[in-house]
């Protein structure tokens, strides 16, 4: 869930308590028990302690979501690092390592698996193929991260 829906539903909620304040009648215990049962105030508490404990607040299940988007992005950052981890074992080099020394090794494992080089016999040019397959996915992929950050 966005921060900006929770930002603007306390907003509401501040606007609704300083527009009654500033009618000068002070909050007696029938207007605190009525603040308590304000749309606006159950709503942003609600969707507060659904994203502070990382759960579905009740407008979320209503609207059929199943997970914040909070979730959501920690959970394809925790994917995209361990398939980045995989990419940059295939290129054997040490996970973070430069992007120079990514470079140099891809090319040094193009120079023994290229499938020009495994040609003589069908298996190993069918197996030269899928690792050149594999090596080019990892370095794209680095590159392509590497780029974004």
């Amino acid at each position: 869930m966005p921060l900006d829906r929770i930002f603007d539903r306390l907003g509401n909620l501040l606007r609704a308590l300083l527009n009654d304040g500033m009618r000068g009648a002070p909050l007696n215990d029938k207007r605190r028990r009525d603040a308590h049962q304000d749309p606006y105030l159950k709503e942003a508490w609600d969707e507060l302690n659904a994203y502070l404990n990382d759960e579905p607040s009740s407008k979320d299940r209503q609207e059929g979501r199943a997970s914040g988007d909070h979730q959501d992005q920690k959970d394809r950052g925790h994917r995209e690092k361990e398939d980045l981890k995989q990419d940059y074992a295939n290129l054997e080099v040490p996970f973070g390592a430069a992007f120079e020394e990514v470079k140099k090794s891809y090319k040094r494992l193009l120079r023994i698996y290229h499938p020009d080089k495994n040609s003589n016999s069908p298996e190993k040019l069918q197996l030269a193929t899928e690792i050149t397959k594999k090596l080019n996915d990892s370095f794209n992929r680095i590159k392509k991260y590497e780029k974004a950050h």
